[in-house]
């Protein structure tokens, strides 16, 4: 066994064939091979990268001529640590996988000078990283390890109005990497770019949302709003917007404002129609309309060319009108869960359809419009209407 020591609290063994990194007496990473070899020659091609974790993702390819025993790789790691060490435990010398999990062992174990720069890094990196370093800062944990005055300054000039936001709402809000996972706010390029809030069914829409003019994601649920307010017409960067299992009753004519909106999901509201605005929406891909109190099919819709998927389960739609074939751009149709009987031919106009839910419904299909429907594999489900074998979730439980 070879022991190398960088100082007091950090040292490198090599045992077994491979390099451990210890912190005191515990064992804290075993390191990984050598990512890249950089010639002379080529290293102004290198220039221009920032920091270590900046090479992530670049292709490269090592020779044989380039590959080195585990013996040699291991004095690698400890110059690489060595540099890191000598430069004030600078992270972006070595990759934020490795930094922040010694920095944060070199804390326990009462590293003064790692004492004094993790935080600081944690937020320089957070401000200044890759989105990839944002990601691991906050699915590792590190984002939880600043106090109020260090959170401060990663919301900078928004913070007053965030710190306004969790006080109406009564929680603190989670700085989070996806908006699908979990309940928080993303920040990306020092703006606030995503907002998910619940408001426990006994709050209106907190109207601090209107000043984060660079959201580009926002989902609003279980608050106690019946219409959407006129301030969301005020995020020209918006693309998703989810108002899910609030108490909606009317979509404002200003909807039609968010030209660049592509995601639009207002499930489990008490909607009946639309506005006519809703067809400015140019750019909408995805539109749910699920568990509302829509009697009739919303036509309003039509003219959304570039819409690819719709859901309108669980309402109480009776009639799908030929005008639907008008609808090119439609790859997915949700209708499980209401009281239709039949389908138009005109959905066989729609040449990017691929699946329709019809679930729980009486629709009734007759055989030249299931001949068209295998000929074309467009998937119906339950799968048994056309005696389909498929292990696909129903529209209505997808949602």
């Amino acid at each position: 066994m070879i022991i190398f020591t960088i100082n007091r609290y950090l040292k490198l063994k090599f045992k077994d064939k491979k390099t451990f990194i210890y912190v005191g007496n515990k064992e804290i990473l075993v390191c990984k091979k050598i990512g890249i070899k950089i010639t002379p020659t080529k290293i102004i091609d290198y220039l221009k990268y920032e920091t270590i974790d900046d090479l992530e993702g670049i292709n490269y390819i090592v020779g044989e001529d380039t590959k080195i025993s585990s013996e040699t790789e291991f004095f690698v790691h400890c110059s690489n640590l060595q540099i890191w060490e000598n430069n004030d435990y600078n992270v972006d010398l070595i990759h934020s996988s490795i930094a922040f999990p010694i920095l944060k062992e070199l804390v326990e174990v009462g590293d003064l000078r790692a004492k004094r720069i993790f935080k600081e890094e944690i937020v320089r990196r957070f401000l200044n990283g890759n989105r990839n370093v944002q990601k691991y800062l906050i699915l590792e944990g590190y984002i939880q390890y600043l106090s109020p005055l260090e959170r401060k300054v990663i919301f900078r000039e928004e913070y007053s109005k965030f710190k306004s936001l969790e006080l109406y709402l009564g929680y603190r809000i989670m700085i989070i990497a996806d908006l699908n996972l979990h309940f928080g706010v993303i920040i990306q390029d020092k703006n606030i770019t995503g907002l998910r809030l619940y408001g426990e069914n006994n709050k209106l829409f907190p109207y601090q949302i209107k000043y984060f003019k660079n959201l580009t994601k926002l989902y609003l649920e279980d608050f106690l709003t019946l219409t959407i307010p006129k301030w969301i017409q005020n995020f020209n960067n918006l693309k998703k917007l989810k108002l899910s299992q609030n108490h909606l009753i009317a979509v404002p004519k200003n909807i039609g404002k968010l030209k660049k909106l592509e995601c639009l999901n207002l499930t489990l509201n008490l909607l009946g129609k639309l506005p006519i605005e809703i067809g400015s929406l140019t750019e909408l891909k995805e539109l749910t309309l699920s568990y509302n109190r829509f009697k009739a099919f919303p036509k309003e819709i039509i003219g959304l060319s570039q819409l690819e998927d719709l859901d309108l389960s669980h309402n109480q739609i009776t009639v799908i009108p030929p005008e639907i074939g008008l609808m090119h751009s439609l790859r997915e149709l949700g209708l499980s869960f209401n009281p239709i009987s039949s389908l138009p031919d005109e959905l066989l106009d729609l040449a990017n359809i691929e699946k329709i839910f019809i679930g729980n419904s009486n629709i009734v299909i007759d055989e030249e419009f299931k001949k068209e429907l295998k000929k074309r594999r467009v998937k119906i489900f339950p799968s048994g209407l056309l005696e389909f074998e498929a292990s696909y979730t129903p529209k209505d439980i997808q949602n």
